[in-house]
């Protein structure tokens, strides 16, 4: 294997990382952390508004069910467009 096959190999990995490190991997965390401060905006609005059916419904297990669902959601999301960027050459 010649030096510049290792070379190039280097460069496309260290390339892919840090597309996910600057692009992808922010924008999971920003969105998700997005999604969640509305999950709890609502969780808040049915304990103020609707306090009988809030303690029914506003349950640790039940917040933690709802925050499944967004989380597999933002990474598909970030993922999915993204899978066309990440199989291009960034070098």
């Amino acid at each position: 294997m010649s030096l510049l096959v290792i070379f190039r190999t280097i460069c496309t990995h260290r390339c892919l990382i840090y597309n996910w490190f600057a692009d992808y991997i922010p924008t999971i965390f920003h969105t998700s952390s997005v999604w969640l401060t509305v999950t709890l905006a609502a969780q808040r609005y049915f304990y103020v508004c609707h306090s009988v059916i809030a303690k029914r419904f506003c349950t640790v297990n039940n917040i933690v069910k709802a925050s499944k669902p967004i989380g597999l959601l933002v990474i598909l999301s970030v993922i999915f467009p993204s899978t066309g960027l990440v199989l291009s050459s960034c070098c």
